[in-house]
């Protein structure tokens, strides 16, 4: 099993309503896009089949409380790990 990094933005950053997590693979893969609050609960999360090339993916955050959150994207390329302010 080889670890890459994957290539992630995250915008808006700091969030207020809607984040977009938008990361790239080289081949197809099962995916998770998580996020977390400084606990390390998981707040939100999406699974699917990610494509080969640029995957987007969007969360609703208007209902979570301000603060530091962690999104991290699990895939056979490997694990991914950024901050994110909500306002």
């Amino acid at each position: 099993y080889e670890s890459n990094s994957l290539t992630v933005s995250i915008y808006p950053n700091p969030a207020t309503d809607i984040v977009t997590v938008k990361f790239a693979l080289n081949a197809g893969s099962d995916a998770t896009v998580e996020l977390l609050d400084i606990t390390g609960k998981t707040v939100a999360s999406q699974s699917f089949l990610a494509n080969s090339g640029e995957n987007t993916v969007t969360f609703n955050v208007n209902e979570l409380p301000a603060g530091l959150y962690f999104s991290t994207i699990r895939t056979e390329e490997g694990l991914s790990s950024s901050k994110l302010l909500i306002d």
